[in-house]
């Protein structure tokens, strides 16, 4: 099995440290979860459907890693609107 690393979420120029750590664990387990399908369907002799639907796995495992970003976004977002309210 290659040592390629799949990155679902590349690096965000001034992402804050939350973001780092939320990315680098999606990323972990995404990475982790295509290696246990990899070997699951054995993926080099796999048939044509089979490594079909681990593409279209691959691109939820995406989906979701993007959108778990967006959410701590917004969370993060909301925190600050709020410490801004205490403030005023």
């Amino acid at each position: 099995m290659s040592d390629k690393r799949q990155v679902f979420l590349p690096r965000r120029i001034g992402e804050s440290d939350s973001e780092q750590r939320l990315r680098e664990a999606l990323n972990r387990h995404a990475q982790q979860a295509m290696v246990a399908l990899d070997s699951a369907i054995a993926l080099r002799t796999a048939p044509q459907q089979a490594q079909k639907m681990r593409h279209l796995a691959r691109n939820g495992l995406t989906e979701f890693c993007s959108k778990a970003m967006l959410a701590l976004a917004f969370a993060e977002e909301q925190a600050e609107a709020s410490d801004e309210g205490e403030v005023q």
